[in-house]
């Protein structure tokens, strides 16, 4: 492999993997006495905070309280920050390519662009469903509910995701639909029990084993009957964005790239994040969370910056979870610290997960601007 004096790294994607990869790049390259061109690529106009997005829409806050300006972000890095959609990528030629822009040439390219919505073959439900992955999609969800402040929500999903919406939606009246018998289905019996619980003292009707037929402007069909609603969100299954596979990267059979035990997909190309399809902690298959992502962006991070430095390259990729914490409401949660053999539920869970978002939120937005003050 040829190494550039001054190599060209391009991060597609600025969630938490991406940052990771960023911060841990601009340490190992500082330390070595090296410089390289490293351009993050987002069409966003920031760093979202996700996990946050339930407590934005519960509370009703300013979405753009969880997002923080990249140019701030990365003010005083050398870092460039180009806000293009990606639409492909080749790797012989070694390009990025934008919406509505050249290239960008690489030398290394880290695939940290997580995922979207991957919606069912169910008739009308991707023209009348809002997802749930990003700051726009809390946009539009919150200038619905202001529209109707009395809707009637449905929320398709009872995972991570459905769960903490039905939580912090529960002043309205909503109906959570999980095909499964069980909600949060990638987590023992017990946790989901207690959600459900939790969820149905609150006033959400929840309904199990659901599966949809069919969507129109105002109703769920489903096969145990109809549910009439005002605004409909998927916060069901996700899936790797289409250009990637497109791009001719080789994918397994979710689409998803094919990586070594470093995130390297071949001797330019590394993946990271949502799209990096490991043997999670905890075998819940493609469990992803904000704390992986973020040590698999760090990771990445020093497997390219060894490459760039020719530098012996770290041991594989390894990672145990510290635990995992769903949200329900202000107060509680349900959840696991150290061992899902121990459960964690109610007010203590609940502190945990916002003590951990709130730190996070605080060394990053520290990062940016050290007299900014944190809510």
């Amino acid at each position: 492999m040829t190494i550039r004096s001054n190599p060209r790294i391009v991060v597609i994607g600025g969630g938490f993997a991406g940052m990771a990869a960023i911060a841990s790049l601009l340490r190992r390259l500082a330390a070595a006495g090296t410089k390289a061109d490293i351009c993050l690529v987002d069409a966003g106009p920031g760093h979202a905070l996700i996990p946050e997005i339930p407590h934005v829409l519960e509370k009703g806050l300013d979405i753009y309280s969880r997002i923080l300006d990249f140019s701030t972000l990365l003010q005083g890095t050398g870092v460039r920050y180009c806000q293009r959609r990606v639409i492909g990528l080749d790797r012989r030629n070694q390009q990025v390519f934008l919406a509505d822009d050249e290239p960008l040439h690489f030398d290394y390219a880290l695939l940290a662009v997580g995922t979207e919505a991957a919606f069912p073959d169910v008739p009308g439900l991707h023209a009348h469903a809002w997802p749930v992955r990003t700051a726009l999609d809390a946009i539009q969800i919150i200038k619905a509910l202001r529209r109707k402040p009395s809707s009637r929500i449905v929320i398709a999903g009872g995972g991570f995701t459905g769960v903490e919406l039905a939580a912090s939606l529960k002043g309205h009246y909503v109906t959570l639909l999980e095909r499964q018998p069980s909600l949060l289905p990638n987590m023992p019996a017990r946790y989901g029990q207690y959600a459900h619980d939790f969820l149905e003292s609150s006033g959400v009707d929840v309904r199990l084993s659901r599966h949809m037929v069919h969507v129109n402007a105002s109703t769920v069909y489903t096969d145990s009957g109809d549910v009439p609603y005002d605004l409909l969100i998927w916060a069901g299954g996700i899936k790797p964005p289409h250009w990637i596979k497109e791009s001719g990267i080789a994918c397994g059979p979710r689409g998803y790239p094919i990586a070594d035990s470093r995130g390297r997909i071949d001797g330019h190309l590394f993946v990271a994040g949502d799209l990096w399809q490991l043997n999670r902690p905890y075998a819940v298959g493609s469990l992803q969370t904000a704390e992986t992502a973020q040590a698999m962006g760090n990771f990445v991070g020093r497997v390219i910056a060894a490459y760039a430095l020719e530098r012996r390259l770290p041991q594989p990729f390894r990672h145990s979870t510290r635990g995992i914490v769903v949200s329900l409401g202000p107060l509680r949660g349900v959840g696991w610290v150290l061992t899902p053999l121990v459960p964690l539920h109610g007010v203590l869970a609940g502190e945990l997960k916002r003590a951990a978002l709130f730190r996070y939120r605080q060394r990053i937005w520290h990062r940016a601007d050290p007299k900014r003050h944190v809510s």
